[in-house]
């Protein structure tokens, strides 16, 4: 099995280039043709959903930098790239692209399993980069005062804490909560998702392990965050709360509150 694995290490490490050879061209196509960018963003902008994200967009950098940050696209999902393919009109991209998908399809299997175990090995690093930091910050800083403490919760977010919102409570309506998410949150899930501190990985195996079913894959993300905040020693209801003010769906947290009182 590893000697299988590492013979199918390179097909993988190639198709990477090959991924970034196509963003390349598309960006190319850009400098060359400025006009092919409004005409990308017009295409893509029930994709992406969101007016002010798309207005940031100024080239094909940019617009892939949004989509791969929105998981809309990554080198095993390039759905969207096939709709630009009609657009951009360049004979070296169609055939560039179909070859890829010839190779994906393929191996996707073999390619899904490198890619993910990559995703994993940068939210590892990622995470312990950020604990590192924390504890050179930890020690070069002093501990705040009383004051600044108070003003700094005074600042926070307000959400039910554990002395308002007890288990039991939580307990009584979490299959009303989870209803009630997974009717309003089709659009953007993967966003959802990140603010719902998921890795970019655990987005990815959970939408292979739904495909086209979003409400199943919005009930699977709220399952992962809980077990993940509960072994984190962390309060769901408070970041999943929120989770839906970063998300703009400050209705949904008043209707969850309105539950949890």
């Amino acid at each position: 099995m590893a000697t299988s694995l590492l013979k199918d290490r390179p097909l993988y490490e190639q198709l990477c280039k090959d991924y970034l050879n196509l963003k390349i061209i598309v960006g190319n196509c850009c400098v060359n043709q400025p006009e092919l960018v409004p005409k990308y963003k017009d295409v893509l902008k029930h994709d992406v959903n969101s007016v002010r994200k798309m207005s940031q967009v100024a080239g094909a950098d940019d617009l892939f930098l949004l989509l791969e940050r929105r998981n809309l696209m990554s080198m095993i999902k390039v759905q969207l790239m096939i709709k630009l393919d009609p657009v951009t009109e360049d004979v070296e991209f169609s055939k560039y692209l179909e070859k890829y998908r010839h190779a994906l399809k393929q191996h996707f299997a073999t390619i899904r399993r490198f890619y993910l175990e990559d995703l994993r090995h940068r939210d590892r690093r990622t995470l312990l980069e950020k604990e590192i930091e924390q504890a050179k910050l930890g020690a070069s800083e002093e501990e705040p005062t009383k004051d600044e403490t108070t003003v700094k919760k005074d600042t926070q977010l307000r959400m039910p804490s554990s002395d308002h919102t007890s288990a039991n409570q939580y307990s009584r309506h979490r299959q009303s909560i989870f209803n009630l998410l997974t009717k309003e949150i089709v659009r953007n899930w993967s966003t959802f998702g990140r603010f719902m501190q998921l890795s970019d990985s655990s987005l990815e195996e959970i939408e292979f392990r739904h495909p086209r079913n979003v409400k199943a894959i919005v009930g699977d993300i709220l399952e992962t965050a809980e077990r993940e905040q509960n072994e984190n020693g962390r309060e769901f209801v408070g970041a999943l709360l929120e989770a839906l003010v970063e998300f703009r769906r400050k209705d949904l947290k008043i209707k969850i509150e309105k539950m949890l009182r």
